[in-house]
């Protein structure tokens, strides 16, 4: 996900959960790039359309219980105790520290089945 233009950092979630979800964090300097707006103009509905603009194009790659069904948006980078990079380029996510660290975003992720269907 972190390929799509939208999305600066990405963080997927679902293990022993319904469905798949993830927080973001958005790439708003390319999001007002794409909309022609300045970046302090952008709306979090504006940002939200560009994010699922992205995640539809990554969902429709893959089968149904793989793809993204909920989002939050996250506003700064993920700290390096939740994500860092290693030196051969890659990305470790700290999942029990993210788990801790978003809580309230992840328990409102999945307070209620994704729109349109009952899981």
């Amino acid at each position: 996900m972190e390929n799509e233009p939208s999305i600066r950092q990405a963080l997927l979630l679902g293990d022993r959960r319904p469905f798949i979800a993830a927080l973001i964090v958005p790439n708003r300097s390319k999001i007002a790039a794409a909309l022609a707006k300045e970046e302090s103009s952008l709306s979090a509905d504006e940002v939200q359309a560009r994010l699922w603009a992205d995640i539809d194009r990554v969902n429709r790659r893959l089968e149904h219980y793989e793809q993204v069904r909920k989002i939050a948006v996250i506003d700064a980078d993920f700290p390096s105790e939740v994500r860092s990079v290693n030196v051969f380029q890659k990305v470790k996510i700290d999942r029990p520290v993210a788990a801790q660290r978003y809580a309230n975003e992840i328990d409102a992720l999945y307070a209620s089945p994704p729109q349109g269907e009952s899981v």
